[in-house]
């Protein structure tokens, strides 16, 4: 199998009018949970890369806001305060 530099974009994204995902603290819970290095490094057989939150020059691209880091202990605050069902946060 053979890959090349391309311009490929995959992404995940949330119908934030389903639930659960209409709960902003259960999206920030997921933002913190993903661990994007582990992703990114098993991504197209090593030859993805990390990209900012949105693409410079798209609407929503605003270079003052920082990556979002991994962090459990964050993740499930996020959950606690959310309308999730508290048994789910045993899977954090």
């Amino acid at each position: 199998m053979q890959f090349d530099k391309s311009t490929r974009t995959d992404y995940l994204a949330f119908a934030v009018t389903a639930a659960p995902f209409g709960d902003v603290n259960v999206r920030q819970a997921i933002n913190h949970a993903i661990d994007r290095a582990a992703i990114t490094k098993r991504s197209r057989m090593g030859m993805a890369h990390r990209p900012h939150l949105h693409t410079c020059g798209a609407e929503a691209h605003d270079p003052a806001i920082p990556l979002p880091t991994r962090d459990l202990t964050l993740a499930k605050e996020y959950l606690a305060k959310s309308s999730v069902t508290p048994w789910l946060h045993d899977d954090l």
